[in-house]
């Protein structure tokens, strides 16, 4: 037996770190994918591969209480192995006999949800693979409770977009799909919400999804394998416990941003979209999650005629972190833009914003 799970990547348009504190927050789907799949193994033993780790692919065995695979490669993984944790103790599946293999486009570390979409993917794989009946509300569910054991402290959007795809708005823990005029229903789902109670609400668009630039930087060490994320999450907590005050004001400005970013997708107002781009990320600046090439790529996305451009997921501590800047530009000033992001050292990437989320195979 074979499964096939496919989970997108997705970009915060607004509201990231701020979400973690209740702030609301906007993100998209791209279409970037990890791929889990989960085959028959021999007795006994439990394979993880994963083919798209930096620089080599990683495989893991595990015998009993014996791991074959070096320190490094076990934590690049934690997510993996935090997701079989879960599903052994809540669904009480076997632990061995089963191959977990992973590839994936999602360049990982750069703020691109490539965690969320592996705990979606692998969990959705596993779960077929075992005949366990679960929707993908309940999919999403156990993910996020697989990111918060890793992170500590984990909002609801990266691992809502990598599970129903489309565009996602998050308030506080109401999380709600946002869907098009192209949709058939034409409406936005509120899944999760506050006593677990499905909501609908009028939510349209005119567009389905939206083409953006992602600049990546190049820089990477090992670490970025393990829990930057987390790092960056726990040095922003600190800036809050530091200075309270200034931190509420921020959260309601972040808020106030979303919504507004919400209005304009709804009406397809790109030039709007792109201006609380710029403003979103003077408050990432703010909470220094900006690096100084994180913030060189938007400065030249900006003299080069962009729409709007911000850091996107969790930024960066230093030089040596990977981080990545969305970027919107009229379509004929788009490869001016790439050139001067390109000058940079940028690495850039076209996507687009709002495609589908999780699917899932099955061969007998």
């Amino acid at each position: 037996m074979l499964v096939r799970a496919f989970a997108p990547a997705k970009l915060i348009l607004f509201g990231e770190h701020f979400v973690v504190y209740g702030a609301d927050a906007l993100a998209a789907a791209i279409d970037r994918y990890v791929t889990v799949e989960v085959s028959d193994y021999e007795k006994g033993a439990l394979a993880i591969v994963s083919e798209d780790i930096p620089l080599l692919g990683v495989e893991l065995e595990v015998r009993g209480n014996r791991i074959s695979a070096s320190y490094e490669a076990e934590e690049s993984l934690i997510y993996v192995r935090k997701v079989l944790e879960h599903l052994t103790g809540k669904y009480d599946i076997p632990e061995s006999g089963f191959r977990i293999r992973i590839k994936s486009d999602v360049p990982i570390s750069a703020g691109l949800g490539s965690s969320a979409a592996t705990c979606v993917a692998t969990i959705a794989a596993l779960k077929a693979y075992f005949g366990i009946e679960s929707d993908t509300d309940e999919t999403r569910k156990d993910a996020r409770e697989v990111e918060r054991a890793v992170q500590g402290a984990a909002s609801p959007i990266d691992t809502a977009v990598s599970s129903y795809g489309g565009f996602i708005h998050v308030s506080g823990e109401d999380v709600l799909r946002i869907r098009s005029d192209s949709d058939c229903s034409g409406t936005g789902d509120e899944i999760g919400g506050k006593g677990g109670k499905e909501k609908r609400k009028e939510e349209r668009r005119d567009e389905e999804e939206i083409s953006m630039m992602i600049a990546i930087s190049h820089a990477f060490r090992a670490s970025a394998l393990q829990l930057k994320t987390k790092n960056i999450i726990e040095r922003v907590r600190e800036r809050k416990e530091r200075f309270p005050s200034v931190f509420s004001y921020l959260l309601n400005a972040a808020s106030e941003i979303t919504r507004a970013g919400v209005e304009a997708l709804r009406e397809n107002d790109i030039k709007t979209l792109g201006t609380l781009f710029f403003i979103n990320h003077g408050l990432l600046e703010s909470i220094g999650v900006v690096t100084k090439n994180l913030s060189a790529f938007v400065s030249a996305a900006r003299r080069a005629g962009a729409t709007g451009a911000k850091v996107t997921g969790a930024g960066g501590l230093d030089e040596m972190d990977v981080g990545s800047v969305l970027v919107l530009s009229p379509a004929e000033k788009r490869a001016c833009i790439e050139g001067a992001l390109i000058a940079e050292g940028a690495e850039v990437m076209h996507v687009r914003a709002g495609v589908s989320g999780l699917r899932v195979e099955v061969e007998e």
